[in-house]
């Protein structure tokens, strides 16, 4: 009786994988990121598992390239990875919570999924999350989008 056995590959990270995986490229804001395609389907219903399904006829697919791009935070994505690596999201502190939960959102993830260690800066966010007085708010949507304003004769750009 003969066997067939998928012939095995080790990736870098010392991973398994086999014979008809295929590495997927992945440009976050400017950022190159690879993967195999089996780490991206260990999440299944989140935007990074459906690139693997679409595959091409994705909007995301650059054809010359041959990548896909997303103009999103590179450094959140770095973390998005590592779970589906590893399937452990910790975040990192130096970026704000609000951010991480937007791309965790973007990216069809939960903040239920931030590990026990990291939840705590995370959470913070929240607790300091406080509107701006009108008057900063209409000052800095004006600054941002380089309306001149005057005020007692003097120009503020």
């Amino acid at each position: 009786m003969e066997f067939i056995k998928k012939k095995r590959a080790v990736a870098t990270d010392g991973e398994q994988v086999t014979d008809n995986d295929t590495r997927i490229r992945i440009n976050v804001g400017g950022t190159l990121f690879e993967t195999w395609r089996s780490t991206l389907e260990r999440i299944p219903g989140t935007r990074l598992a459906l690139l693997t399904v679409m595959g091409e006829a994705d909007s995301t697919w650059d054809r010359q390239r041959k990548e896909f791009f997303f103009d999103r935070h590179p450094g959140v994505f770095q973390m998005v990875m590592h779970y589906y690596r590893t399937e452990e999201l910790h975040t990192d502190q130096n970026f704000c919570g609000n951010i991480i939960q937007g791309e965790l959102i973007f990216w069809g993830l939960t903040e239920l999924d931030i590990e026990p260690c990291c939840w705590g800066h995370y959470s913070k966010y929240k607790e300091h999350k406080k509107p701006w007085p009108p008057w900063m708010t209409t000052h800095t949507t004006e600054r941002r989008r380089g309306v001149a304003r005057k005020t007692h004769g003097i120009q503020e750009v």
